[in-house]
């Protein structure tokens, strides 16, 4: 990889786990509105998020919801279900009984179908497989230091805050690291959206991999 050594790599972390992170202290249920009839613009009107799930139109949909949330739709006259009351609970119970240390030693010998080694420093999470809010900061932290010449300290961008209060950080993966130098960029980013956990493993795969491969030329 050396041929690359001088194109500054800007990684944009969205950090937007959203409603299933295990360190946020809500409480969020699965429920099954009873739409008698009406269209999902009456949810929107509420201010809630209209998921996509097992939607039958006029007749009922599914979504993730906290209390606050259960109580507009309970004022505004909705009828629901709950199915899954804990997410949180849902998930850890889910992962009861798997062992992700043995997860990751297997993944590492396993074949993709391609020249790419898993790189060694990659990781599963917690929340069924996937990093938690709180293990993906980590993550970037063991990063700088292990390769401290090689990625920066995150830093916040600007001011901007995700929907729930929280920072959007960045990392710079350079053989200058904490400084902007004047060669090509390429940006990066992942979890763009909430939910979309598959985005920050492979981006955290990817990151590692260049971080472990960085003095090699494949």
């Amino acid at each position: 990889m050396k041929k690359y050594a001088t194109i500054l790599f800007i990684v944009c972390l969205m950090l937007m786990i959203g409603k299933l992170s295990a360190q946020n202290n809500e409480v969020y249920s699965k429920v099954k509105i009873n739409l008698n009839g009406q269209s999902l613009e009456k949810i929107s009107e509420l201010g809630l998020e209209i998921f996509n799930d097992e939607y039958q139109k006029e007749i009922s949909i599914q979504g993730i919801y906290n209390q606050q949330d259960l109580q507009i739709l309970k004022d505004a006259g909705f009828e629901f279900e709950i199915i899954i009351p804990d997410m949180t609970a849902y998930y850890q119970d889910r992962n009861k009984g798997i062992d992700i240390d043995e997860l990751n030693r297997n993944m590492g010998t396993k074949s993709n179908g391609t020249n790419c080694k898993t790189p060694s420093n990659f990781t599963l999470g917690s929340m069924a497989g996937y990093h938690t809010y709180a293990e993906l900061l980590t993550e970037l932290d063991e990063m700088k230091t292990l390769f401290p010449s090689l990625i920066s300290t995150k830093q916040v961008i600007g001011t901007i805050l995700t929907h729930q209060n929280r920072p959007v950080y960045y990392v710079r993966i350079s053989n200058d690291p904490e400084n902007l130098q004047d060669k090509p960029k390429v940006l990066f980013t992942g979890l763009t959206h909430a939910r979309e956990p598959l985005g920050m493993q492979q981006m955290l795969f990817q990151m590692w991999y260049l971080l472990e491969n960085y003095s090699t030329d494949p």
